[in-house]
């Protein structure tokens, strides 16, 4: 059974609020995404070669720290446990984060498969913010299928409106129904007019008179006589 109009109408607009909700929410997922407020930890090395403790628990992190302008270098940390283990980095593509005018770079992101502590070395004068996983990726994927289901549910909404619309009109003749009355009538007429044709066909049959002449008499009397 088709869905009626209206209950299209309404699956496509829900859609779009969806697909509205969906774009607002990545969005504010975007603009979230500071460094500064997602640390776990926040480490400002300033001097070289110098080493923080910190204790984590076991998880997933990222390490970042903001660019110090276009000559600034790209900072060299290691990360080890107090048994002197390193941390292997995992793999990741490099990030970067703007926020009111500062630009943050993910550094690289790591596991710690068991809490506890760690050293966390930097070769050079930076802050270092130690943060769960940010994926700036994610914040645009949530955008675009926001966009996605705003579309479907446009076109859903339009095709409920045509529908609805549609059901409004007088229902219009069926074009073959009407052509097969036709035919019929048409037949109709035919056959009463080669009826009769085969009437005025048959001997002794005489024309109709015209309006002002005798009536002709019966086939095999003559003309009526003068005094009878």
């Amino acid at each position: 059974m088709a869905a009626s109009p209206k209950k299209v109408i309404v699956a496509g607009v829900v859609l779009l609020i969806v697909g509205v909700l969906a774009i607002v929410g990545g969005f504010m997922y975007i603009f979230s995404m500071d460094p500064t407020k997602q640390a776990k930890h926040t480490l400002t090395y300033t001097e070289s070669i110098d080493t923080r403790s910190v204790r984590l628990d076991s998880g997933d992190y990222e390490i970042w720290y903001e660019s110090g302008g276009f000559f600034s270098t790209t900072p060299v940390v290691t990360i080890s446990s107090s048994q002197g283990m390193p941390v292997i980095p995992s793999p990741g593509a490099s990030e970067t984060v703007t926020v009111n005018n500062r630009e943050f770079h993910r550094l690289w992101p790591f596991k710690i498969t068991s809490s506890g502590d760690y050293n966390i070395s930097c070769s050079s004068e930076a802050t270092l913010y130690i943060t769960p996983p940010i994926s700036v990726m994610g914040g645009f994927g949530i955008c675009i299928t926001g966009v996605l289901i705003a579309i479907v549910g446009g076109i859903v909404m339009i095709v409920g409106i045509y529908l609805h619309v549609k059901s409004k009109r007088p229902p219009q003749p069926d074009y073959a129904q009407a052509q097969a009355a036709y035919a019929a009538q048409y037949a109709q007429y035919a056959a009463q007019y080669a009826a009769q044709q085969a009437a005025q066909q048959q001997p002794g049959s005489q024309p109709p008179p015209q309006p002002g002449q005798p009536v002709p008499p019966p086939p095999g009397q003559g003309p009526p006589q003068q005094g009878q």
